[in-house]
């Protein structure tokens, strides 16, 4: 068998083996395509459509949450409404089961039952019953108290029967029982607490006792002081009635409709929804993270097979050459020695014994075919001597004759070497062009880096802008608490003045009975009661002016949270433009490689005409050379003839065994 074929047989079997593993590796290559298409396709996309329905889903009851608290703004009303439609359309526009779609229809008519409700004065009927009926008559009856107070100061000792004194201090109780009593129901209407609700009932106990008292005396009522209290009377039955149902309407479950309806359906809703979508999440999250597994175990797979099959080709290549070498090297042993005693000029009669039936066996076959060969060609070679010197007389005519074409040649060559030269300088000036190309096209890739690298630092500046944008939002959300604490604050100064000017009317009250003593305390008590006035004053414009910052400090934050929108927007522009010109430089370096290449290409051609120039150069002085050659190779076949003898001695070193 051949050489050829041996070695085609044990690297056709390392190349089999190389097969074999490519194509398992393209199989495998083929599983984690499809396993790929089958993650981008399917499983991603579905997994993105449920988390979005899940933020979606939390969304719209942010959004309602936010109009609870800011419905009022018919701004912020407007942007909540807007968030909660747009949550509700990526919830709508995704695929889901029958019995989940009809859980979305409900939880949505939940909420829209809560838009509807939310800042009406159906959702707090307590509150409304208070500000439009019960607060209303309290403060009637409260001011009918007053004027009875101012009326009794008023009137002169001497025209009023009875100890006086003590009905004004009756009739201050009652105000005064009555006022704190007011007070606590709305505190109590506010908060809830039954703390609240049992004072209440103890200022209102202590203002029943003074008016059963002052209606024992209502003989002492001036005409004026009984029409007052009758009107007082009037007002105060019926608000007793009202503040009952206040009361049971304040300690109902739903009280507040709106919240009750957040605390009763739609939370628990929420929750149920959010688990199901979770448990959605969940189950593509899985699908997903088993494809990625595969994919994992396929590149693991294709890893070791290509590990595998690379070890065993180079064992199997280097054990090959290993035989191979051995055996060749022995064989090829004896075929050295052989050569050797043929250049030395011993030409054996006995040949090489041929043991092997591939190339080194025919080769040997050859060796031996040679060494006839050769004592043939010695033994002939004496005879050809003899017609050497014949031969040398032809050639001495011939080589006249060659001088007259090598003459004509040599014009002919220069004639081609001056054209070449031409040739030359245009492929010069070609090259220096291109070079001059590839040069501008540096130029302009390094000018795309640059804007590449003030478009990074431009990014970085949005992204301080950001930052800074978010630092203010927060500010103005910390500035918007503030305000609505000192609002708190002011409340509870107005709060304190009312109570202070209350007090004025006792001291000034009391300050009346003293007559001519007290009138210093009644000029000191009416300037308390001036002064609680101013106050109160204050103390509302402090307010309006705490409304007006809440409500600037929220239009700043819906401007800032546009900032940070545009200056998102910014930076995606910018990275789109970072795109553009990574292409345009990738473009220019293309454009800059194949003008080197033809540069390169163009100085080889220069350098190759150069050659070619210069190589017809060569001829033409080797066909001058030649010709003065020819003129000598008279005087060379006459030597030729010397030599022939000299061709004699040589032939007789070799030995014809």
């Amino acid at each position: 068998m051949k050489i050829s074929h041996k070695l085609l047989i044990s690297f056709g079997f390392i190349n089999l083996l190389i097969a074999l593993s490519s194509a398992l590796v393209y199989y495998r290559l083929n599983q984690i395509n499809q396993s790929q298409q089958t993650l981008l396709a399917q499983a991603l996309p579905a997994l993105q459509r449920d988390e979005a329905s899940q933020k979606a889903l939390v969304a719209t009851v942010s959004a309602l949450r936010g109009y609870l608290i800011l419905g009022k703004d018919p701004a912020q009303a407007a942007r909540l409404k807007q968030e909660w439609e747009g949550a509700w359309q990526v919830i709508t526009s995704q695929q889901f089961d029958v019995g989940l779609v009809q859980s979305l229809k409900s939880f949505k008519s939940s909420q829209e039952k809560v838009w509807a409700i939310a800042h009406t004065e159906e959702n707090l009927p307590a509150h409304t019953l208070m500000l439009q009926e019960a607060g209303p008559l309290a403060e009637a009856a409260l001011d009918q108290l007053q004027s009875f107070a101012n009326e009794e100061v008023a009137t002169p000792q001497d025209q009023l029967s009875g100890d006086r004194r003590m009905l004004l201090k009756q009739v201050g109780d009652a105000y005064n029982s009555l006022s704190n009593a007011l007070s606590a129901l709305r505190d109590f209407l506010i908060s809830g607490d039954p703390e609240y609700r049992s004072k209440y009932e103890d200022y209102y106990k202590f203002h029943q006792q003074r008016v059963a008292e002052l209606k024992q005396q209502s003989s002492l009522f001036s005409e004026t002081e009984r029409s007052l209290w009758q009107l007082f009377e009037e007002m105060g039955t019926p608000f007793s009635e009202l503040v009952g149902q206040v009361i049971s309407k304040r300690q109902a479950p739903d009280w507040d409709q709106a919240n009750y309806l957040m605390a009763k359906e739609i939370e628990p809703m929420q929750e149920i929804l959010y688990e199901r979508l979770a448990k959605q999440v969940g189950e593509t999250r899985s699908k997903v993270t088993a494809i990625s597994g595969e994919m994992t175990q396929a590149g693991h797979s294709i890893t070791r097979t290509l590990l595998l099959a690379t070890g065993s080709s180079i064992v199997l290549g280097m054990l090959v050459a290993w035989l191979f070498s051995r055996r060749l090297t022995r064989d090829i042993a004896s075929l050295v020695v052989r050569a050797g005693e043929v250049a030395d000029g011993k030409l054996a009669a006995n040949p090489l014994p041929v043991l092997r039936q591939d190339e080194l066996g025919g080769l040997t076959g050859s060796i031996n075919r040679m060494s006839a060969q050769l004592r043939n060609l010695v033994s002939e070679l004496q005879g050809a001597v003899g017609q050497v010197n014949v031969a040398c007389q032809d050639v001495g005519s011939t080589t006249q004759a060659i001088v007259t074409d090598l003459t004509a040649q040599d014009i002919r060559v220069k004639a081609v070497a001056s054209a070449i030269e031409q040739m030359s300088v245009s492929t010069k000036e070609v090259a220096g062009n291109i070079a001059n190309a590839a040069d501008s096209a540096h130029q302009v890739q390094q000018q795309t880096r640059q804007g590449q690298n003030a478009l990074a630092r431009m990014t970085d500046a949005m992204q301080q802008i950001a930052a800074m944008i978010g630092q203010a939002n927060h500010a103005m959300g910390l500035l918007e608490k503030q305000s609505e604490q000192v609002g708190q604050i002011t409340e509870v100064i107005a709060t304190i003045a009312e109570q202070t000017n209350l007090l004025a009317l006792n001291a000034a009250i009391e300050a009346a009975r003293a007559g001519d003593q007290g009138r210093g305390f009644a000029v000191v008590a009416d300037e308390v009661r001036q002064l609680a006035t101013r106050t109160h004053q204050s103390t509302a414009e402090i307010s309006q002016t705490i409304s007006a910052i809440s409500q600037q400090t929220r239009q700043t934050v819906t401007t800032v949270s546009g900032g940070t929108q545009l200056v998102e927007q910014g930076r995606d522009a910018v990275g789109l433009v970072t795109e553009t010109l990574n292409a345009m430089n990738q473009l220019v370096q293309a454009l800059s490689g194949q003008l080197e290449a033809i540069a390169t290409a163009t100085e080889q051609q220069s350098k190759v005409a150069a050659e070619v120039a210069g190589t017809v150069e060569d001829i033409a002085a080797l066909s001058r050379q030649s010709c003065q050659q020819s003129q000598q190779g008279e005087g060379i076949v006459a030597r030729l003839a010397g030599d022939t003898g000299k061709l004699t001695a040589v032939i007789a070193r070799f030995e014809l065994e």
